[in-house]
């Protein structure tokens, strides 16, 4: 926890209804030994492939870790290079009926994760069914790109998690003031922040695509978070038409893009 003041170390998961789902030991999920290009290719932007991963259907993974490198390297100025902050994908049976989930040691980037649910990820074929049946029922956004729909909802939670710590890093005396914090009372600031990035980007939908639903999915509806994962997948897993909050995701991360050397 770094200088929070306490010894207690939580685990925060998003996309998942249990904050503390089980998610095995972090520390002894090894880096895979089957490298290959994608593998490779993710260590360049501190995101580490783990040896659980190992038993999944590799047409599956490929996609999905495709899908996470061309979102890596498109927002790779607001991802955090610190070792201690590097991102781990991992597959584990976990406690509860979500695809997946983003996980961190709360509020911290530390033990950043995104682990697939062992029990329920199985192959293509079987998750763009179940996706497609989301967004029947209306749970899930629009996605042409079924297949990789959950892994782009994960990468957004830690995407925007990454952005708000840039955000807090501008001002240091505040950043500093911020990593004293108790483990509650962070977990609120950065909430506050994620309220604070949703409303800037339906603004941005509102006044230059005359939007004005606040609800792409069911899930969405969740809580801010969960609605910028929402977002995020839709805008990256649709091509021949994207959402006008699809539209003002991308304009607003075009201009978090301005904010650093790229």
């Amino acid at each position: 926890m770094g200088g929070r003041g306490s010894s207690f170390r939580q685990i925060v998961a998003e996309s998942t209804k249990n904050k503390n789902p089980n998610l095995g030991d972090y520390f002894k999920d090894k880096e895979t030994t089957k490298q290959n290009r994608l593998t490779k290719s993710l260590k360049n932007y501190n995101i580490m492939v783990c040896e659980s991963t190992d038993t999944m259907n590799e047409q599956l993974l490929n996609s999905n870790l495709q899908q996470v490198e061309k979102l890596s390297k498109k927002y790779s100025a607001l991802l955090s290079r610190e070792p201690e902050h590097e991102l781990h994908i991992r597959n584990h049976p976990m406690s509860d009926n979500t695809f997946a989930c983003y996980a961190r040691i709360d509020p911290d980037l530390t033990q950043s994760q995104i682990c697939y649910n062992k029990k329920l990820v199985k192959d293509v074929e079987d998750m763009n069914t179940k996706i497609k049946h989301q967004i029947q029922v209306g749970f899930s956004a629009s996605a042409e790109n079924k297949t990789d729909y959950v892994i782009t909802h994960e990468f957004g939670h830690y995407l925007e998690r990454n952005i708000i710590e840039k955000r807090f890093q501008k001002d240091i005396k505040q950043y500093v003031r911020f990593k004293n914090l108790g483990s509650k009372e962070a977990e609120k600031v950065v909430n506050e922040e994620a309220d604070k990035i949703s409303n800037e980007i339906f603004e941005i939908a509102r006044r230059k695509y005359k939007n004005l639903s606040w609800y792409i999915s069911g899930y969405s509806g969740k809580n801010s978070r969960e609605w910028f994962a929402e977002v995020f997948a839709s805008a990256h897993t649709n091509s021949s038409y994207k959402p006008p909050l699809a539209r003002a995701m991308i304009d607003f991360l075009k201009k978090e893009l301005k904010s650093y050397d790229v």
